[in-house]
């Protein structure tokens, strides 16, 4: 029954008349669906590389944090929702490409250099660093980079947290 015959037989029965959607949805409901499909990703890629990884990936999402996963080259293979909303970048726009495509004029050096020295001894790291959206506007984040280990020992990728700051 569509919706205008369902209120033509409430007027002529009383009957409820089922209430439809028109596509509206709160945002929190939005959020929820993000954090499953992210929370789905990342146990498949942890089974399909083996990572030996325990981190609370449910609350760093409900926190807002941003969540990006590349390979060892530094190639993006995965990138949270949050990522997507806080950079404006698309997946298909970041996926294969490195994060130091968000950089740019105002990123300091020492950090970059700190990044890029922790990376190539595959050990983990805080910074601060800055970051440029796709519109161009540059934003301050904190970011927790962590090398990824198989069951086998051996490094297979990079996991990042990034926090927009003030």
């Amino acid at each position: 029954m569509d919706f205008v015959s369902g209120l033509s037989r409430q007027k002529k029965t009383g009957a409820n008349v089922p209430l439809h959607s028109w596509g509206i949805a709160h945002p929190l409901l939005q959020k929820q669906v993000d954090i499953a499909e992210d929370l789905k990703k990342i146990d498949a890629l942890k089974k399909q590389f083996s990572w030996q990884v325990d981190l609370p990936f449910r609350d760093y999402l409900v926190e807002n944090y941003s969540i990006i996963i590349t390979n060892v080259e530094r190639e993006i293979i995965w990138i949270s929702h949050n990522f997507v909303k806080l950079t404006g970048y698309s997946e298909e726009e970041l996926i294969g490409n490195r994060p130091m495509m968000l950089q740019g004029e105002k990123t300091d050096e020492k950090s970059r250099k700190k990044i890029r020295e922790n990376l190539q001894k595959f050990e983990s790291l805080k910074a601060k660093v800055v970051n440029y959206r796709k519109n161009g506007e540059l934003y301050n984040c904190n970011i927790e980079i962590f090398p990824l280990m198989n069951d086998t020992g051996n490094f297979t990728h990079f996991l990042a947290l990034e926090k927009e700051v003030c």
